[in-house]
């Protein structure tokens, strides 16, 4: 017999905001600023941390629809902010 579970809408708000995936991630417990770098911040330990991380893919396709910081081992900057280090603004 296969055993099923009921989902309230606490448990699914839940599962949103905090995919199992999320338990695996070699991220977990580290400072969420390290993955949104300000203009001229490094994003190393971020990325450092990415290279090894075992659900690297998983966090890729949840960044799809961000528009900064790591996500899945990639560096996401807004336009302005890439415009802006461009030419010289910030330094």
């Amino acid at each position: 017999m296969v055993q099923t579970r009921e989902w309230d809408s606490d448990d699914f708000l839940m599962e949103l905001l905090h995919p199992e995936w999320h338990k695996r991630a070699a991220c977990r417990g580290m400072d969420l600023a390290l993955f949104y770098p300000e203009i001229n911040e490094s994003s190393q330990a971020a990325l450092d941390a990415c290279a090894t991380c075992p659900v690297r893919e998983e966090c890729s396709v949840s960044g799809k629809t961000e528009s900064h910081g790591v996500w899945g081992g990639r560096l996401l900057q807004p336009t302005w902010m890439r415009s802006r280090s461009l030419i010289g603004v910030g330094r």
